[in-house]
């Protein structure tokens, strides 16, 4: 499952949590990463797709060292 959210969107990890138990299955490991924009504008919905495309498939090779990776519990995870 794959989320896409605007930082102001984000009020707390519990409601993003509560969000995703309604939108998808149960998960266990969430990957975060964030998108810069350029000159004070958002990057449009072509450069955010990529970007999540790109993230998605990051985790499908398990490339994820550059990953937030956060448990459902909010506790921060690393891979070695």
């Amino acid at each position: 499952m794959c989320m896409e959210q605007e930082p102001s969107e984000l009020t707390s990890f519990d409601a993003f949590v509560s969000e995703s138990h309604e939108v998808g299955p149960p998960w266990q490991i969430v990957f975060a990463a964030g998108l810069a924009g350029r000159d004070g504008k958002r990057p449009c919905g072509t450069v955010v797709q990529k970007a999540l495309n790109t993230m998605m498939e990051r985790v499908r090779r398990g490339a994820v060292q550059n990953l937030l990776a956060l448990s459902s519990e909010g506790d921060v995870l690393s891979f070695g």
